[in-house]
Order: structure tokens, then sequence, then C-alpha cells
């Protein structure tokens, strides 16, 4: 094709980060907050003051096995950089997660973004630390209590679940959510849109869509946009036409519709 692309779920990795650096710790300088961002739920919390303030979040996927791990920091530069942070809960080994870091439009600060899964990061709700090195940014944070925002949050996430569309009953039933083994191997280098690929755009789309009960996938919206039009739409139009889950199924073993969510990161290399 002539140029090299690399496409991959949030969750997917390339190269790990450099040697450990000594991270900062942080302790809380305001209470949890949990709130709607973006038509998204999102759990916060400010650490540090003054202009080694850090604002720290998690924004889930619902209905997913998706975590994103937010990062609001002081900063001027205006170059997007990527790469592969590490991330641990208290004393547990650290795992591989892609980030990406960029300024934030208007205010003089930076955002980083880091996506990884809650079935490796394990239980944050019950976790005191979290150690963030992302490039030469290496943190920790001391959570607090955490535990209440979390269960803030799940409420947050079934109230969000229903205003895209289901049914609060059906979504009580489910005891089994639908799931689509390593959807990111339905995409390939060839579906990059050349018109994203003429003006460099990359990015992660978070999308959500409704999964029938014969595992096909209708109606995808954008939650989360990647920044490039064409990168979103086509995410939509690939989930759309080639993905197949296995439905939601109730506590009785029946079969039901349900909203499914996936976030794909597009990259070039």
């Amino acid at each position: 094709m002539g140029i090299s692309i690399a496409l991959a779920t949030a969750a997917a990795l390339a190269v790990p980060p450099a040697s450990p650096i000594q991270a900062t710790l942080l302790e809380p300088s305001g209470p949890w907050t949990v709130e709607h961002a973006e038509a998204m739920c999102i759990v916060g919390r400010k650490f540090g003051t003054g202009d080694r303030e850090i604002t720290l979040g998690f924004r889930p996927g619902p209905m997913s096995d998706h975590l994103r791990v937010a990062l609001w920091l002081p900063g001027t530069g205006k170059k997007y950089t990527f790469g592969a942070a590490n991330l641990a809960l208290d004393d547990q080994i650290p795992v591989l997660a892609p980030f990406g870091r960029g300024p934030i439009p208007i205010k003089v600060m930076q955002l980083v973004q880091i996506d990884t899964k809650w079935s490796e990061i394990g239980d944050l709700s019950a976790a005191k630390h979290l150690h963030v090195q992302a490039g030469m940014l290496a943190l920790n944070f001391k959570l607090g209590n955490i535990g209440g925002a979390m269960k803030a949050l799940q409420k947050c996430e079934r109230e969000l679940l229903i205003s895209w569309g289901m049914d609060p009953v059906v979504l009580d039933s489910i005891a089994k959510p639908a799931f689509q083994p390593n959807l990111y191997l339905l995409f390939s280098v060839n579906d990059y849109p050349s018109s994203a690929l003429r003006q460099q755009q990359q990015g992660t789309a978070g999308v959500y869509f409704r999964i029938g009960t014969d595992g096909r996938v209708s109606d995808c919206r954008v939650a989360e946009s990647s920044g490039s039009a064409a990168l979103d739409a086509q995410t939509c139009a690939i989930i759309v036409k080639r993905a197949r889950y296995q439905p939601a199924r109730t506590k009785t073993g029946e079969m039901v519709a349900s909203i499914g969510f996936q976030r794909i990161r597009w990259e070039i290399p």
C-alpha cells in the first residue's frame, strides 16, 4: 500500500513503555464526582493543588469490558503523542495499555487517555492506589473512598443505556451481556478511509449499537468521536456489516435484544 497502518481495538498494544520512572504521589484535593460527559458516564476526582492539579477520570464503555482512564493536567504542548502505558492497582502486576496525549482546545491543558479493560486492570472499587506511567509521566494516585463513586457510576450507566434505547425491564433481566470475541479481527488495513489517510487522521472511536437476538448489529451511533468523521463512520459501517454477536441472555437463558459498545483505535504508525 505504500504506507504502514496499525489498526487495533483500544486494548491492543505495540511497544511497551520505557524503563520505570520514580512516580509522584498525589493526594486527593476534591471529592469523587459522577456525571454525564459527552453522552457517556465518567467518575472523576482532583488530585494535587495549584499548577500541579491533575484530574483523574474513569470512563467505562457501558455493557462492555472497555475502561478509559483519563488525566487532565497542566501543559502547553501542541503535539499529539501515542504510545504504551503501564497501569497497576495497588501492588498488582502492571498491565500494558495504549495511550494518547494532546492539547485541549482553548484551555492550557493536556489530556491523556489510556484504554484498558476491566478484566485486565482488576477490582477498581476496592483499590487504594492507581499507578500510571505514560511516556515520561509517572504518577501514583491515592484513590481513597472510590467504592461509593463506582456504585454511583453504575447507576449513571443504567440511565445512559436506557437513554440509548434499552428497555429497563430487559436491562435488569440480563445476566450475560452480548459478546463478540476478537472484534478487532473484523478490521484490516484496507479499511482505513482514504480521506483520513490523506489528512493523517487517527484516533479512537467509541460507538454504541443495537444487537438483535440473531446477533446482528444495527443502528450504530457515535458516543465518542475519534476526531475524524471518516473514521467514525467507517467504524460503524464495519461493525454493522461484519460483527456477529452472541446475544445477551437473561438469568433463565432467554436471548434478548440489547445494546453493545466498542472502542476502535485507528492509528498510522
